[in-house]
């Protein structure tokens, strides 16, 4: 994605651990709908069970099948009825996309060396973590929201005061 949705839901709690002192959610189901498209993702701290038998990851789901991936291999799972035109795949990541330890020692040297050349560019980085916002602020206001970037509003007063947060001085 390279722009932001049409609107953004989410549905939020502190249920693993309710007794903890954080802030953020344990449990989140946030609904990215771009009117012709939407995008559901759901987070659940505490199991280490979860779709498809892994304890992280992304699913894309289709007409003919399901892809799952995470860190360490991706999967085609074609479904029974209308994908059967597809086989089932399975394939193991290798070298540095199998180990996170590399991909934290190129973001450290990248710092270090000031090399703004990365696998993630600051744009999509930022995208990503506004990404990430939409969806709390969603769950903190308990509204279905409109993001409008270019003005940095989401044309709620309650919403628009989560945008940025108070610091303190200095």
């Amino acid at each position: 994605m390279t722009g932001f949705p049409d609107k953004v839901s989410s549905f939020a709690g502190r249920y693993a651990f309710p007794d903890h002192f954080h802030e953020t959610f344990d449990t989140q189901t946030v609904i990215y709908d771009y009117g012709d498209k939407q995008i559901s993702w759901s987070s659940c701290c505490g199991p280490e069970t979860g779709f498809w038998n892994r304890t992280y990851g992304v699913a894309f789901q289709g007409t003919k099948g399901v892809i799952v991936g995470d860190r360490f291999n991706f999967e085609l799972i074609p479904d029974k009825n209308l994908g059967k035109d597809l086989q089932p795949m399975f394939v193991e990541a290798e070298g540095e996309a199998a180990d996170h330890r590399l991909h934290v020692a190129k973001f450290l040297e990248c710092v270090k060396t000031r090399n703004l050349i990365t696998g993630c560019t600051i744009e999509n980085g930022s995208l990503c973590a506004k990404y990430a916002h939409l969806a709390n602020i969603a769950a903190r206001t308990q509204k279905i929201l409109t993001y409008d970037d270019r003005n940095k509003t989401f044309g709620d007063p309650e919403a628009d005061r989560l945008i940025t947060p108070p610091y303190r001085n200095p």
